[in-house]
């Protein structure tokens, strides 16, 4: 099979390295995504870690389509969750954290960047508007300080924006 959503893929040490290229290698070009072959993945994960890949992952997904399964959860190593302002995104990523927190699986607030600061966001605009692509991110996805990380996430109160944010991810390493 393949993924149709997006996940995120880290490599533990130099086997993992190794591992993370047959994944790549294995890279199939639909002509709209590139897709992961699962197979060759599952067959290659001992030495990565698997994320969730926030709001374009199929554990957000089926949270905010109320499909959710355990063996969807299962797939991960953590979930990971982004900065937004949306609503109902939070509501869905505050599930996402619960959901981390009854199955034991750590949640990692990342910023998901794409740039330095929100000033480069212009850069990403004319990239994405010579490929003619339909995904404005409005200057959201750069690099932010662990007290803007903080104030993104204090909507899980200050147990989850410090759990999401400091000590998860030192978890990870």
């Amino acid at each position: 099979g393949v993924a149709p959503f997006g996940i995120t893929v880290l490599a533990k040490n130099q086997d993992g390295i190794k591992e993370l290229y047959k994944v790549l290698s294995s890279i199939k070009d639909d002509g709209v995504c590139n897709l992961i072959d699962l197979d060759i993945l599952k067959k290659n994960r001992k030495n990565l870690l698997i994320g969730s890949c926030g709001n374009m992952g199929a554990l957000y997904d089926a949270i905010a389509k109320s499909e959710y399964t355990e063996k969807i959860a299962a797939f991960y190593d953590y979930f990971e969750i982004y900065p937004t302002k949306d609503k109902t995104e939070k509501d869905i990523y505050k599930k996402i954290f619960d959901l981390g927190e009854e199955l034991g699986v750590p949640v990692i607030a990342t910023g998901n960047c794409h740039y330095i600061s929100s000033d480069d966001a212009i850069c990403r605009e004319v990239v994405i508007t010579a490929r003619n692509l339909q995904n404005s991110d409005n200057g959201k996805f750069f690099v932010r300080t662990t007290k803007e990380m903080l104030e993104e996430f204090s909507y899980l109160g200050n147990y989850g924006a410090e759990k999401a944010v400091l000590k998860n991810p030192q978890i990870l390493i």
